[in-house]
């Protein structure tokens, strides 16, 4: 019965050492400037200790997720083949000989790219992004039942802390829900907001932003720079757009 109780939090070597560092600058160090640096890293040790502490209210039933975004994509992905599917006698015979045209994920998603997507109607193109935004919550459950192991406690934390599209919509950029499903990941809101203040930066002039320590450096090149140069390069081939398209990649050529 004890220990059915939950584990209790003991500090590992580095905060063990970490807590001796602030104890011993607290006790000595009688320099205004280190005296505010050792309060605030005692700070930031409370919070870092108070979050290890906090059951993991985030958890999901990982089977439970998988099965009812599955359940959804499939029931999008049957009505999509059921529509696209032959109706005709006429149909039948052309399908039978193999003429119909095929309506696989990637030939139904490549209708939402920038050459492909004005084709569509209103309501296809809604039908078309939900069916693409069902894929990335199917691709983020199983990221999700990957990540289950105490070693990834972290990278668990921030995919279930970010249900997707905050910030941003697939219906103004749908070029970026590709990118999403190409690179199975999911925009985070402080990339998204990065990418929008890029492309157009509130002041109206030429900005500098900057991306924080933890919040999506490593991925920025599996998304941000492929959402910004998806924005700048348009359909039409005119010098100014293929300009700026150069200009970027060649920012971003680290």
């Amino acid at each position: 019965m004890l220990f059915s109780r939950p584990t209790p939090w003991t500090p590992t070597a580095v905060e063990e050492t970490l807590e001796s560092c602030i104890d011993r600058m607290g006790h000595s160090d009688t320099s205004l400037l280190r005296q505010q640096y050792c309060s605030l890293l005692k700070k930031s040790n409370i919070a870092y200790t108070r979050w290890r502490q906090i059951p993991s209210t985030l958890t999901v039933d990982v089977k439970k997720q998988y099965r009812r975004t599955s359940a959804t994509l499939h029931r999008v992905h049957g009505c999509i083949t059921q529509s696209l599917g032959a109706a005709s006698e006429k149909d039948f015979i052309l399908e039978r000989a193999g003429f119909w045209p095929r309506a696989s994920p990637r030939d139904i998603l490549n209708m939402l790219t920038l050459s492909q997507i004005s084709l569509l109607s209103k309501s296809w193109k809604a039908v078309l992004i939900e069916y693409a935004e069902g894929i990335t919550m199917v691709q983020r459950a199983t990221r999700i039942s990957q990540l289950t192991r105490p070693e990834y406690q972290a990278e668990h934390l921030r995919e279930l802390s970010n249900p997707g599209r905050v910030g941003w919509d697939g219906v103004s950029h749908p070029d970026w829900l590709l990118i999403e499903l190409e690179s199975n990941l999911l925009i985070r809101q402080v990339q998204a907001e990065i990418a929008s203040e890029m492309l157009a930066p509130s002041s109206g002039k030429n900005a500098v932003v900057q991306l924080n320590m933890g919040e999506g450096k490593s991925s920025v090149r599996e998304s941000l720079i492929p959402c910004i140069v998806a924005n700048l390069a348009d359909r039409s081939s005119s010098p100014l757009s293929l300009r700026r398209l150069q200009i970027v990649r060649e920012s971003f050529a680290w």
